[in-house]
């Protein structure tokens, strides 16, 4: 090959090789980004294509190992709605028989209202935030109203909630795992109870719980719960009205 060649395709690489800088000084100076391809992040541990990342308010993170040590702190930290609703059913277990029961649940912050479908009566319970109770039975009868100090409002609601697996002493988790199901990673705690062992399934997705279920020492069930979705936002001021047409006062 002749000088006169190789003088030309040295000076043709120095131009490409100036062109291809210049662009890439252009990029980074009017995008703010480099023209080189960028490799993304390594996944996080135990991820895999039937397993991602779950996401908690649509922010990923990454999963770690729960067990009976970590869980409580689990369910402290998850985010949850300040209003909804949602439809629960439960049944009650005793030898020789059961009884099923629907409630509507209806929260707006920290304001609840239970309306309760059994034996064809209709129980109504207001838990303001204050811990004020107001009940009635039915549309049309008069309520009565129960202070704090008169009544414990948590257990006037009769439903296990996320609250109960989340405050129990330490030593009375017993187990817990997460896994994903319907698409959801799902938590399962179970606890030790004065009298039964309690296993409450609750959804990350939301923070709320999705089932539990009561056995006694004999293995046998004694109470089951299921929640369906919950509705996310406010259930409206008809849901928090007294029988005499006044709103429940929080």
């Amino acid at each position: 090959m002749s000088r006169k060649r190789l003088t030309l395709l040295s000076v043709g690489t120095a131009i490409v090789l100036a062109a291809a800088l210049a662009v890439g000084v252009w990029l980074t100076y009017f995008t703010g980004r480099g023209s080189g391809i960028h490799l993304p992040p390594p996944p996080p541990p135990g991820f895999s294509p039937d397993n991602p990342a779950p996401s908690a308010g649509g922010l990923e993170f990454t999963p770690v190992a729960v067990d009976a040590g970590n869980v409580q702190r689990i369910l402290t930290a998850v985010k949850r709605p300040e209003a909804y609703s949602q439809t629960i059913r439960s049944v009650t277990y005793w030898e020789g028989g059961e009884m099923s029961a629907t409630h509507r649940w209806a929260q707006r912050g920290a304001m609840k209202r239970i309306e309760s479908f059994e034996e064809g009566r209709t129980q109504n319970r207001i838990i303001a935030a204050s811990g004020n109770v107001y009940e009635w039975w039915g549309s049309v009868m008069p309520y009565f109203t129960l202070s704090p100090e008169e009544t414990d409002a948590e257990s006037l609601s009769r439903l296990p909630t996320w609250e109960d697996a989340a405050s129990l002493p330490p030593q009375d988790v017993l187990d817990a795992e997460s896994y994903y199901e319907d698409g959801e990673q799902r938590l399962r705690v179970l606890t030790r109870r004065p009298v039964y062992k309690v296993e409450y399934i609750l959804s990350l997705d939301t923070g709320l719980l999705i089932a539990a279920e009561y056995t006694g020492a004999d293995g046998e069930t004694a109470f089951s719960f299921t929640a369906e979705a919950p509705v996310i936002g406010d259930p409206g001021d008809a849901r928090f009205t007294l029988p005499d047409g006044t709103l429940a006062e929080g």
